[in-house]
């Protein structure tokens, strides 16, 4: 008698219980994309696929036919599906951007249920239109309070970053770093989506603690910590640069090594 091999015998059944046909379970069609010869049948890679999520590789398909390897695979086999999935993104309810977080046009990889994949964003930036007749001249938003007359936005805390040289503070970018590692000083300011924070003119700064031009504005609410101290302008004067007193108002210049009070600002110019 003719004895079948284990290959065969084992084959039967799993032919007979399939309830799907073998093809359906494969995820797709067994037939080949295109012949061996034509790019049409080149695909990419698992390692293509995770330098894509990694850090955004574009990634190339072979554009010729198939070539046979001329050796083995080496020990590293390259990226598997777990790798694959270990970067891949996760859904996220609680802090993951909405379209309406992100300003109009924006594209962006959307977290959050409902809104999982690539979005575009809808949110429009607040239009504001200086007016110095408003009835309420600042609004506090937090961490920052906005000047109806000037339109620009002020840090609210006027000490969170304390005493600089005036060239520590001479960029938007050594600004902005100065606010990001001020912690625990900057706790109130809550918002870090700006990146243009600087240093303000001697004319941004007069006219901040002056109401018509003419006087001092006493006290100034709704900021915080405000001292009667110095106060660094960005503008430069026979190489040194303006500074005010915020006791009277009195404007000096002086050498940009010196060490006063930084209050960042953005907007305007």
């Amino acid at each position: 008698m003719k004895m079948k091999s284990y290959a065969q015998m084992s084959l039967v059944p799993v032919l007979l219980s399939s309830p799907l046909p073998l093809y359906a379970q494969t995820g797709g069609s067994l037939n080949a994309p295109a012949a061996p010869t034509e790019p049409g049948s080149a695909m990419f890679t698992l390692e293509d696929i995770y330098n894509r999520l990694n850090d955004g590789t574009t990634g190339a398909k072979r554009t010729g036919s198939f070539v046979e390897p001329g050796a083995g695979p080496a020990d590293n086999l390259g990226k598997t599906l777990d790798d694959v999935m270990g970067i891949a993104p996760e859904k996220d309810d609680t802090d993951g951007a909405a379209t309406t977080d992100v300003l109009k046009d924006k594209t962006f990889w959307g977290l959050k249920s409902g809104e999982w994949g690539l979005q575009t964003g809808t949110a429009t930036i607040p239009s504001c239109t200086p007016n110095p007749n408003a009835t309420t001249r600042f609004t506090d938003s937090g961490g920052t309070v906005t000047d109806a007359y000037t339109c620009l936005m002020w840090l609210k805390d006027a000490k969170c970053v304390g005493k600089q040289k005036w060239t520590d503070v001479d960029t938007s970018a050594k600004v902005v770093t100065l606010i990001n590692n001020a912690d625990p000083e900057c706790t109130n300011y809550t918002d870090d989506t700006y990146t243009d924070w600087r240093l303000p003119s001697l004319s941004e700064l007069i006219e901040l603690l002056t109401s018509g031009a003419e006087y001092l504005v006493k006290p100034l609410t709704p900021f915080s910590d405000v001292q009667t101290s110095y106060y660094w302008s960005f503008t430069s004067y026979s190489g040194n640069a303006w500074y005010v007193y915020l006791d009277n108002g009195n404007v000096y210049n002086g050498g940009k090594d010196s060490t006063f009070y930084v209050w960042p600002v953005r907007g305007g110019q």
